[in-house]
Protein backbone atom coordinates (compact mmCIF):
# COMPACT_ATOMS: atom_id res chain seq x y z
CA UNK A 1 0.00 0.00 0.00
CA UNK A 2 1.33 3.86 -1.01
CA UNK A 3 0.83 6.77 0.82
CA UNK A 4 0.09 9.78 -0.72
CA UNK A 5 -1.45 13.39 0.26
CA UNK A 6 2.48 15.15 1.01
CA UNK A 7 2.55 17.75 -1.44
CA UNK A 8 0.60 19.34 -3.85
CA UNK A 9 3.04 19.98 -7.44
CA UNK A 10 3.08 23.07 -9.92
CA UNK A 11 4.02 22.22 -12.98
CA UNK A 12 5.58 24.58 -15.63
CA UNK A 13 7.56 23.83 -18.86
CA UNK A 14 10.58 24.83 -17.15
CA UNK A 15 10.03 24.64 -13.37
CA UNK A 16 8.20 22.66 -10.79
CA UNK A 17 7.05 23.64 -7.41
CA UNK A 18 6.38 21.49 -4.81
CA UNK A 19 4.37 23.18 -2.05
CA UNK A 20 3.77 21.12 1.27
CA UNK A 21 -0.08 20.44 1.72
CA UNK A 22 -0.83 22.82 4.58
CA UNK A 23 -2.59 25.80 4.69
CA UNK A 24 -3.45 28.34 7.91
CA UNK A 25 -6.97 29.64 7.60
CA UNK A 26 -8.53 31.77 10.36
CA UNK A 27 -11.22 34.17 9.87
CA UNK A 28 -10.71 34.38 6.18
CA UNK A 29 -7.07 35.33 6.42
CA UNK A 30 -5.00 32.29 4.37
CA UNK A 31 -1.50 31.52 3.85
CA UNK A 32 -0.12 28.82 2.35
CA UNK A 33 3.98 27.04 1.77
CA UNK A 34 6.60 26.10 3.62
CA UNK A 35 6.65 28.40 6.65
CA UNK A 36 2.78 26.98 6.96
CA UNK A 37 4.30 23.49 7.91
CA UNK A 38 6.90 24.91 10.05
CA UNK A 39 4.24 26.75 12.22
CA UNK A 40 2.19 23.63 13.04
CA UNK A 41 3.55 23.45 16.43
CA UNK A 42 2.01 26.88 16.98
CA UNK A 43 -0.92 27.17 15.39
CA UNK A 44 -2.51 23.90 15.32
CA UNK A 45 -5.94 24.26 15.39
CA UNK A 46 -5.43 27.42 12.49
CA UNK A 47 -3.58 25.03 10.27
CA UNK A 48 -5.38 22.16 7.95
CA UNK A 49 -4.27 19.36 5.45
CA UNK A 50 -5.95 20.40 2.35
CA UNK A 51 -5.80 16.35 0.87
CA UNK A 52 -8.60 16.22 4.49
CA UNK A 53 -10.35 18.95 3.84
CA UNK A 54 -14.05 19.10 3.22
CA UNK A 55 -15.34 22.78 3.87
CA UNK A 56 -16.34 24.78 0.75
CA UNK A 57 -15.54 28.07 2.12
CA UNK A 58 -11.68 26.88 2.94
CA UNK A 59 -11.44 24.74 -0.19
CA UNK A 60 -12.81 28.20 -2.44
CA UNK A 61 -10.31 30.24 -0.37
CA UNK A 62 -7.12 27.66 -0.56
CA UNK A 63 -7.62 27.22 -4.33
CA UNK A 64 -7.85 31.24 -4.59
CA UNK A 65 -4.50 31.59 -2.92
CA UNK A 66 -2.86 28.39 -5.00
CA UNK A 67 -3.85 30.29 -7.94
CA UNK A 68 -2.23 33.98 -6.65
CA UNK A 69 0.97 31.39 -5.48
CA UNK A 70 1.48 30.12 -9.01
CA UNK A 71 1.16 33.71 -10.79
CA UNK A 72 3.57 34.96 -8.67
CA UNK A 73 5.98 32.07 -9.25
CA UNK A 74 5.34 31.43 -13.15
CA UNK A 75 3.56 34.42 -14.46
CA UNK A 76 0.88 34.39 -17.01
CA UNK A 77 2.22 30.83 -18.70
CA UNK A 78 0.60 27.81 -18.79
CA UNK A 79 0.92 25.23 -15.50
CA UNK A 80 -0.53 22.14 -14.04
CA UNK A 81 -1.66 21.84 -10.80
CA UNK A 82 -1.03 18.19 -10.01
CA UNK A 83 -2.59 16.45 -6.62
CA UNK A 84 -0.40 13.68 -5.57
CA UNK A 85 -3.51 12.49 -3.70
CA UNK A 86 -7.24 11.67 -4.66
CA UNK A 87 -9.08 15.04 -3.60
CA UNK A 88 -12.37 15.61 -5.25
CA UNK A 89 -13.79 17.80 -3.42
CA UNK A 90 -10.66 20.17 -4.22
CA UNK A 91 -10.60 19.13 -7.43
CA UNK A 92 -13.96 20.08 -8.59
CA UNK A 93 -13.70 23.81 -6.58
CA UNK A 94 -10.62 23.97 -8.65
CA UNK A 95 -11.90 22.92 -11.74
CA UNK A 96 -14.97 25.72 -11.14
CA UNK A 97 -12.56 28.51 -10.42
CA UNK A 98 -10.09 27.52 -13.42
CA UNK A 99 -12.62 26.53 -16.32
CA UNK A 100 -11.72 28.43 -19.33
CA UNK A 101 -8.11 29.19 -18.39
CA UNK A 102 -4.79 27.50 -19.71
CA UNK A 103 -4.44 25.75 -16.00
CA UNK A 104 -4.76 22.15 -15.69
CA UNK A 105 -5.93 20.41 -12.60
CA UNK A 106 -4.54 16.37 -12.45
CA UNK A 107 -4.79 14.20 -9.87
CA UNK A 108 -5.19 10.07 -9.25
CA UNK A 109 -8.40 8.37 -9.06
CA UNK A 110 -9.64 6.99 -5.51
CA UNK A 111 -8.21 4.13 -4.44
CA UNK A 112 -11.14 1.55 -4.67
CA UNK A 113 -8.83 -1.07 -2.98
CA UNK A 114 -8.37 0.32 0.00
CA UNK A 115 -11.78 2.28 1.18
CA UNK A 116 -10.68 2.04 5.58
CA UNK A 117 -7.62 3.84 4.73
CA UNK A 118 -8.68 7.19 6.29
CA UNK A 119 -10.74 5.75 8.95
CA UNK A 120 -7.60 3.65 9.49
CA UNK A 121 -5.77 6.65 9.91
CA UNK A 122 -7.87 8.42 12.17
CA UNK A 123 -7.76 4.91 14.09
CA UNK A 124 -3.91 5.46 14.18
CA UNK A 125 -3.89 8.98 15.29
CA UNK A 126 -6.06 7.95 18.23
CA UNK A 127 -3.13 5.39 19.00
CA UNK A 128 0.03 7.44 18.82
CA UNK A 129 -1.76 10.46 20.61
CA UNK A 130 -2.86 8.21 23.78
CA UNK A 131 0.65 6.31 24.08
CA UNK A 132 2.52 9.49 23.55
CA UNK A 133 -0.20 11.56 26.65
CA UNK A 134 0.51 8.08 29.08
CA UNK A 135 4.57 8.49 28.17
CA UNK A 136 4.82 12.29 29.26
CA UNK A 137 2.41 11.91 31.59
CA UNK A 138 1.06 14.80 29.89
CA UNK A 139 -2.82 16.08 31.56
CA UNK A 140 -6.09 16.08 29.49
CA UNK A 141 -6.00 19.74 28.86
CA UNK A 142 -2.93 18.86 26.26
CA UNK A 143 -4.67 15.95 24.72
CA UNK A 144 -6.62 17.53 22.15
CA UNK A 145 -3.47 19.93 21.00
CA UNK A 146 -1.40 16.44 20.64
CA UNK A 147 -3.87 14.76 18.81
CA UNK A 148 -4.01 17.76 16.39
CA UNK A 149 -0.47 17.70 15.27
CA UNK A 150 -0.47 14.33 15.03
CA UNK A 151 -3.09 14.00 12.69
CA UNK A 152 -1.95 16.68 10.59
CA UNK A 153 1.65 14.73 10.26
CA UNK A 154 -0.16 11.67 10.35
CA UNK A 155 0.71 10.54 6.54
CA UNK A 156 4.29 10.95 7.48
CA UNK A 157 4.23 8.34 10.44
CA UNK A 158 1.95 5.85 8.84
CA UNK A 159 4.41 5.67 5.85
CA UNK A 160 6.81 4.84 8.82
CA UNK A 161 4.87 2.37 10.51
CA UNK A 162 4.25 0.47 7.11
CA UNK A 163 7.99 0.82 5.04
CA UNK A 164 10.20 0.37 8.24
CA UNK A 165 8.21 -0.65 11.29
CA UNK A 166 8.92 2.29 13.54
CA UNK A 167 8.44 6.29 13.41
CA UNK A 168 9.39 9.24 15.26
CA UNK A 169 7.07 11.90 16.69
CA UNK A 170 8.70 15.34 17.46
CA UNK A 171 7.23 18.23 18.56
CA UNK A 172 6.67 21.27 20.56
CA UNK A 173 3.79 21.65 23.09
CA UNK A 174 3.34 25.11 23.72
CA UNK A 175 0.57 25.86 26.20
CA UNK A 176 -0.32 28.17 29.09
CA UNK A 177 2.96 30.27 28.13
CA UNK A 178 5.45 27.29 28.28
CA UNK A 179 7.46 25.38 25.26
CA UNK A 180 7.93 21.26 26.06
CA UNK A 181 10.07 20.01 23.56
CA UNK A 182 8.45 15.94 22.57
CA UNK A 183 10.13 13.12 20.95
CA UNK A 184 9.09 9.67 21.18
CA UNK A 185 9.93 6.96 19.31
CA UNK A 186 6.97 4.34 18.14
CA UNK A 187 8.08 0.84 17.47
CA UNK A 188 4.84 -1.51 15.76
CA UNK A 189 6.58 -3.90 18.13
CA UNK A 190 6.14 -1.66 21.36
CA UNK A 191 2.68 -0.17 20.83
CA UNK A 192 0.31 -2.71 20.66
CA UNK A 193 -2.63 -0.91 19.53
CA UNK A 194 -0.86 1.07 16.50
CA UNK A 195 0.81 -2.46 15.41
CA UNK A 196 -2.87 -3.49 14.61
CA UNK A 197 -4.09 -0.71 13.13
CA UNK A 198 -0.94 -1.22 10.77
CA UNK A 199 -1.61 -4.67 10.17
CA UNK A 200 -4.93 -4.10 9.55
CA UNK A 201 -3.92 -1.12 6.48
CA UNK A 202 -1.63 -4.14 5.49
CA UNK A 203 -4.10 -7.11 5.17
CA UNK A 204 -6.70 -7.74 2.26
CA UNK A 205 -8.49 -10.29 3.98
CA UNK A 206 -9.40 -8.73 7.20
CA UNK A 207 -12.30 -9.60 8.52
CA UNK A 208 -15.38 -7.80 10.72
CA UNK A 209 -13.85 -9.97 13.55
CA UNK A 210 -10.46 -8.52 13.20
CA UNK A 211 -11.71 -5.11 12.43
CA UNK A 212 -14.20 -5.19 15.95
CA UNK A 213 -10.72 -6.90 18.38
CA UNK A 214 -9.12 -3.39 16.56
CA UNK A 215 -11.59 -1.22 17.79
CA UNK A 216 -12.25 -2.98 21.21
CA UNK A 217 -8.34 -2.48 21.91
CA UNK A 218 -7.77 0.34 20.25
CA UNK A 219 -8.46 2.90 23.49
CA UNK A 220 -6.05 0.73 26.02
CA UNK A 221 -3.98 3.78 26.66
CA UNK A 222 -6.43 6.41 27.87
CA UNK A 223 -5.90 7.87 30.81
CA UNK A 224 -8.35 5.61 33.38
CA UNK A 225 -10.66 7.14 36.12
CA UNK A 226 -12.42 4.41 38.06
CA UNK A 227 -15.17 5.38 40.39
CA UNK A 228 -15.77 2.24 42.98
CA UNK A 229 -17.97 2.43 46.33
CA UNK A 230 -19.32 -0.74 48.71
CA UNK A 231 -22.74 -0.17 47.08
CA UNK A 232 -24.28 2.06 44.30
CA UNK A 233 -24.71 4.96 45.97
CA UNK A 234 -25.64 7.34 42.62
CA UNK A 235 -22.70 5.90 40.80
CA UNK A 236 -24.44 5.70 37.30
CA UNK A 237 -25.86 9.26 38.08
CA UNK A 238 -22.57 10.68 38.72
CA UNK A 239 -20.78 9.39 35.50
CA UNK A 240 -23.53 10.05 33.57
CA UNK A 241 -23.55 13.89 34.98
CA UNK A 242 -19.83 13.93 34.75
CA UNK A 243 -19.98 12.99 31.09
CA UNK A 244 -23.34 14.95 30.72
CA UNK A 245 -24.98 12.21 28.64
CA UNK A 246 -27.12 9.65 29.92
CA UNK A 247 -25.29 6.59 29.20
CA UNK A 248 -25.47 3.92 32.40
CA UNK A 249 -28.59 2.35 33.65
CA UNK A 250 -28.48 2.39 37.95
CA UNK A 251 -29.20 -1.07 37.39
CA UNK A 252 -27.79 -2.53 34.75
CA UNK A 253 -25.10 -4.89 36.76
CA UNK A 254 -27.07 -5.26 39.79
CA UNK A 255 -26.61 -8.73 40.34
CA UNK A 256 -23.24 -9.47 38.22
CA UNK A 257 -19.81 -8.56 38.24
CA UNK A 258 -19.72 -6.37 35.01
CA UNK A 259 -16.83 -3.92 34.74
CA UNK A 260 -18.70 -1.52 32.25
CA UNK A 261 -16.18 1.01 30.71
CA UNK A 262 -17.04 4.35 29.32
CA UNK A 263 -14.68 5.31 26.30
CA UNK A 264 -13.98 8.77 24.59
CA UNK A 265 -13.22 7.70 20.93
CA UNK A 266 -14.39 8.94 17.67
CA UNK A 267 -17.45 7.44 17.22
CA UNK A 268 -20.77 6.09 18.97
CA UNK A 269 -20.02 1.60 19.90
CA UNK A 270 -20.95 -0.79 22.22
CA UNK A 271 -19.68 -3.60 22.91
CA UNK A 272 -20.31 -6.84 25.35
CA UNK A 273 -17.75 -9.02 25.91
CA UNK A 274 -18.36 -12.60 27.08
CA UNK A 275 -16.61 -15.43 29.11
CA UNK A 276 -15.81 -17.20 25.82
CA UNK A 277 -13.57 -14.20 24.55
CA UNK A 278 -16.11 -13.18 21.98
CA UNK A 279 -16.91 -9.64 21.28
CA UNK A 280 -20.11 -8.13 19.70
CA UNK A 281 -20.12 -4.35 18.89
CA UNK A 282 -23.07 -2.34 17.27
CA UNK A 283 -22.12 1.05 16.06
CA UNK A 284 -24.78 4.02 15.76
CA UNK A 285 -24.96 7.44 13.91
CA UNK A 286 -26.23 9.73 16.91
CA UNK A 287 -25.82 10.03 20.81
CA UNK A 288 -29.64 9.60 21.02
CA UNK A 289 -29.28 5.68 19.09
CA UNK A 290 -26.91 4.62 21.27
CA UNK A 291 -28.41 6.09 24.13
CA UNK A 292 -31.83 4.18 23.21
CA UNK A 293 -30.09 0.93 22.91
CA UNK A 294 -28.23 1.49 26.50
CA UNK A 295 -31.88 1.86 28.33
CA UNK A 296 -32.79 -1.35 26.86
CA UNK A 297 -29.69 -3.10 27.42
CA UNK A 298 -30.04 -5.53 30.21
CA UNK A 299 -27.47 -7.70 30.40
CA UNK A 300 -28.27 -9.30 33.78
CA UNK A 301 -31.07 -11.29 32.26
CA UNK A 302 -28.99 -13.28 29.59
CA UNK A 303 -28.38 -16.80 29.99
CA UNK A 304 -24.58 -15.58 28.80
CA UNK A 305 -24.33 -12.55 31.47
CA UNK A 306 -21.34 -10.41 29.72
CA UNK A 307 -18.39 -9.88 31.86
CA UNK A 308 -17.31 -6.41 30.32
CA UNK A 309 -19.26 -3.99 28.54
CA UNK A 310 -17.35 -1.03 27.05
CA UNK A 311 -19.30 2.13 25.31
CA UNK A 312 -17.68 4.37 22.85
CA UNK A 313 -19.39 7.89 23.04
CA UNK A 314 -17.49 11.26 21.54
CA UNK A 315 -16.90 13.70 23.90
CA UNK A 316 -15.09 17.22 23.38
CA UNK A 317 -14.39 17.56 26.96
CA UNK A 318 -12.70 14.45 27.96
CA UNK A 319 -10.42 13.61 24.93
CA UNK A 320 -8.43 10.34 26.06
CA UNK A 321 -10.67 9.35 29.14
CA UNK A 322 -12.02 6.35 29.90
CA UNK A 323 -14.40 6.23 32.97
CA UNK A 324 -14.87 2.80 34.89
CA UNK A 325 -17.65 1.62 36.52
CA UNK A 326 -16.73 -1.40 38.49
CA UNK A 327 -18.52 -3.62 40.88
CA UNK A 328 -18.84 -3.02 44.02
CA UNK A 329 -15.64 -3.62 47.08
CA UNK A 330 -15.92 -6.66 49.51
CA UNK A 331 -19.22 -8.33 48.42
CA UNK A 332 -20.47 -11.44 49.21
CA UNK A 333 -19.79 -12.50 45.79
CA UNK A 334 -16.03 -13.33 45.06
CA UNK A 335 -16.53 -12.61 41.61
CA UNK A 336 -17.63 -9.21 42.65
CA UNK A 337 -14.67 -8.65 44.61
CA UNK A 338 -12.04 -9.97 41.50
CA UNK A 339 -13.82 -8.10 39.13
CA UNK A 340 -13.55 -4.92 41.47
CA UNK A 341 -9.47 -5.72 41.94
CA UNK A 342 -8.78 -5.97 38.25
CA UNK A 343 -10.31 -2.22 37.96
CA UNK A 344 -8.01 -1.27 40.50
CA UNK A 345 -4.98 -2.47 38.48
CA UNK A 346 -6.30 -0.89 35.32
CA UNK A 347 -7.23 2.27 36.98
CA UNK A 348 -4.89 5.45 36.65
CA UNK A 349 -6.84 7.57 39.11
CA UNK A 350 -9.30 5.76 41.62
CA UNK A 351 -12.45 8.01 43.18
CA UNK A 352 -14.18 6.23 46.20
CA UNK A 353 -17.96 7.32 46.18
CA UNK A 354 -19.86 7.80 49.22
CA UNK A 355 -23.30 8.77 50.45
CA UNK A 356 -22.87 11.60 53.01
CA UNK A 357 -26.03 10.01 55.24
CA UNK A 358 -23.88 7.46 56.41
CA UNK A 359 -20.61 9.54 57.54
CA UNK A 360 -19.63 9.38 61.45
CA UNK A 361 -21.35 5.50 61.42
CA UNK A 362 -18.72 2.92 62.69
CA UNK A 363 -19.37 0.81 59.04
CA UNK A 364 -18.69 4.06 56.98
CA UNK A 365 -15.14 4.05 58.62
CA UNK A 366 -14.32 0.32 58.20
CA UNK A 367 -15.26 0.98 54.22
CA UNK A 368 -13.15 3.77 53.90
CA UNK A 369 -10.03 1.87 55.96
CA UNK A 370 -10.71 -0.48 53.50
CA UNK A 371 -10.64 1.14 50.52
CA UNK A 372 -7.04 2.41 51.57
CA UNK A 373 -6.63 -0.68 51.89
CA UNK A 374 -7.12 -2.01 48.62
CA UNK A 375 -5.27 0.53 46.83
CA UNK A 376 -1.97 0.77 48.81
CA UNK A 377 0.70 -1.10 47.41
CA UNK A 378 -1.03 -0.02 43.94
CA UNK A 379 0.56 3.54 44.19
CA UNK A 380 -2.44 4.95 42.69
CA UNK A 381 -3.36 8.93 42.59
CA UNK A 382 -6.93 8.38 44.51
CA UNK A 383 -9.97 11.07 45.86
CA UNK A 384 -13.04 10.83 48.03
CA UNK A 385 -16.08 11.69 46.28
CA UNK A 386 -19.34 12.62 48.48
CA UNK A 387 -22.44 12.34 45.80
CA UNK A 388 -26.27 13.52 46.73
CA UNK A 389 -25.12 17.56 46.99
CA UNK A 390 -28.32 18.50 45.85
CA UNK A 391 -30.46 16.56 48.70
CA UNK A 392 -27.91 17.38 51.51
CA UNK A 393 -26.91 20.51 50.78
CA UNK A 394 -28.28 22.08 53.92
CA UNK A 395 -25.73 19.99 56.08
CA UNK A 396 -23.13 20.90 53.92
CA UNK A 397 -20.54 22.04 56.86
CA UNK A 398 -21.66 19.46 59.25
CA UNK A 399 -21.00 16.52 56.94
CA UNK A 400 -17.75 18.00 55.34
CA UNK A 401 -16.61 18.58 59.12
CA UNK A 402 -17.68 14.52 59.88
CA UNK A 403 -15.41 14.06 56.66
CA UNK A 404 -12.62 15.66 58.32
CA UNK A 405 -13.03 13.59 61.48
CA UNK A 406 -13.26 9.95 59.65
CA UNK A 407 -9.65 11.30 57.23
CA UNK A 408 -7.74 12.22 60.28
CA UNK A 409 -8.53 8.87 61.51
CA UNK A 410 -7.90 6.78 58.94
CA UNK A 411 -5.40 9.04 56.05
CA UNK A 412 -2.66 10.91 57.32
CA UNK A 413 -1.70 12.67 54.02
CA UNK A 414 -5.29 13.79 53.57
CA UNK A 415 -6.18 17.50 53.17
CA UNK A 416 -9.58 18.66 53.13
CA UNK A 417 -9.73 20.13 49.85
CA UNK A 418 -8.91 16.59 48.63
CA UNK A 419 -13.06 15.87 48.81
CA UNK A 420 -15.83 16.45 46.20
CA UNK A 421 -19.33 17.06 47.63
CA UNK A 422 -21.44 17.24 43.92
CA UNK A 423 -24.63 16.16 42.93
CA UNK A 424 -24.38 13.64 39.66
CA UNK A 425 -28.07 15.05 39.47
CA UNK A 426 -28.16 18.44 38.79
CA UNK A 427 -25.08 18.31 36.36
CA UNK A 428 -26.81 15.54 34.14
CA UNK A 429 -29.89 17.53 33.19
CA UNK A 430 -27.84 20.99 33.52
CA UNK A 431 -25.22 19.73 30.62
CA UNK A 432 -28.15 17.59 28.71
CA UNK A 433 -29.99 21.11 28.60
CA UNK A 434 -26.95 22.83 28.14
CA UNK A 435 -26.23 20.79 25.07
CA UNK A 436 -29.52 20.15 23.88
CA UNK A 437 -30.17 16.50 24.60
CA UNK A 438 -33.11 16.90 26.22
CA UNK A 439 -36.36 19.72 25.87
CA UNK A 440 -36.86 22.14 28.62
CA UNK A 441 -40.34 20.74 29.74
CA UNK A 442 -38.62 17.72 30.99
CA UNK A 443 -36.49 19.28 32.89
CA UNK A 444 -39.45 21.38 33.83
CA UNK A 445 -41.22 18.41 35.09
CA UNK A 446 -38.37 16.65 37.51
CA UNK A 447 -39.86 18.53 40.68
CA UNK A 448 -36.23 17.66 42.30
CA UNK A 449 -34.50 20.12 40.36
CA UNK A 450 -34.26 23.74 40.88
CA UNK A 451 -32.01 26.65 39.68
CA UNK A 452 -30.36 29.54 41.91
CA UNK A 453 -29.43 32.93 40.66
CA UNK A 454 -28.83 35.55 43.52
CA UNK A 455 -31.38 35.08 45.72
CA UNK A 456 -34.09 33.62 43.75
CA UNK A 457 -35.24 30.08 43.08
CA UNK A 458 -36.50 28.84 39.90
CA UNK A 459 -38.57 25.17 39.39
CA UNK A 460 -41.10 24.21 37.35
CA UNK A 461 -42.81 26.37 35.04
CA UNK A 462 -39.91 29.15 35.79
CA UNK A 463 -36.99 27.21 34.67
CA UNK A 464 -35.38 28.57 31.18
CA UNK A 465 -32.69 27.29 28.97
CA UNK A 466 -30.14 29.66 30.61
CA UNK A 467 -30.45 28.24 33.50
CA UNK A 468 -28.32 25.00 32.39
CA UNK A 469 -25.62 26.94 33.81
CA UNK A 470 -26.95 27.84 37.23
CA UNK A 471 -27.69 23.92 37.50
CA UNK A 472 -24.38 22.88 36.66
CA UNK A 473 -22.62 25.43 38.83
CA UNK A 474 -24.61 24.33 41.65
CA UNK A 475 -23.86 20.25 41.21
CA UNK A 476 -19.76 21.23 41.44
CA UNK A 477 -19.65 18.62 38.88
CA UNK A 478 -17.21 21.53 37.27
CA UNK A 479 -14.30 21.00 40.20
CA UNK A 480 -14.39 17.19 39.54
CA UNK A 481 -13.78 17.54 35.91
CA UNK A 482 -10.99 20.01 36.37
CA UNK A 483 -9.34 17.77 38.86
CA UNK A 484 -9.66 14.70 36.36
CA UNK A 485 -8.28 16.92 33.66
CA UNK A 486 -5.44 17.37 35.73
CA UNK A 487 -4.43 13.62 36.13
CA UNK A 488 -4.74 14.02 39.84
CA UNK A 489 -2.59 16.58 40.17
CA UNK A 490 -3.96 20.08 42.11
CA UNK A 491 -2.14 22.73 43.50
CA UNK A 492 -4.48 25.53 45.13
CA UNK A 493 -6.34 26.79 47.71
CA UNK A 494 -9.97 25.83 48.31
CA UNK A 495 -12.45 28.56 47.08
CA UNK A 496 -15.74 29.72 48.90
CA UNK A 497 -18.68 29.04 46.76
CA UNK A 498 -22.76 29.43 46.81
CA UNK A 499 -24.26 28.47 49.89
CA UNK A 500 -20.59 28.79 51.69
CA UNK A 501 -19.83 25.56 49.68
CA UNK A 502 -16.11 25.15 49.54
CA UNK A 503 -14.15 24.64 46.38
CA UNK A 504 -13.15 21.20 46.49
CA UNK A 505 -10.40 19.62 44.48
CA UNK A 506 -7.54 17.46 44.66
CA UNK A 507 -6.18 13.36 45.65
CA UNK A 508 -3.66 11.35 47.47
CA UNK A 509 -1.41 9.39 46.11
CA UNK A 510 -1.25 6.09 47.81
CA UNK A 511 2.05 4.80 48.68
CA UNK A 512 3.11 1.26 49.18
CA UNK A 513 2.46 0.23 53.07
Amino acid sequence: MSISGFQVMIIAESMHVAIPPYFYYDEGYIQVGRQVEQAIDLYPFSIYHIYDENDRARLEAYAQTLQEFAHRMIGPKPYVIQLDAPQPALQRVLEDKLAGSSVKVQAPDSDTHAPKLPELRRHLVAALTNRLVRQYELDGVSHARIERMILLRIRHYTRDLLEKGHTCVAMKLVERGEVRAIRFEFGCEEVTTAAKVIELMKRSDASADDYTQMLYELYEDNYKVTFISPFSYGKSTLINGLLGEQLLKADIRAETAIITKVVSADAYRLFVKYDDGRIVMQSFETYMELSLKLQEFTGVRSEEAPVEVQIHHRSEAFRGLTVIDAPGLNSRHADHNQKANEALDMSDLVLFLKSPSHIGESHFTKQMEEFLQFIRGRNKRYGYVLSKLDMFSDDYELIMNEMEIVLKQIDPDYKMDQVFFVSGYFALYGKLLRDDKIELDQVRRKKEIFALEGDDIYAGRSLEMHHCQALIGFSQIEQLETFILARGRMNHAADELRLDRREPAAAGVAEHA
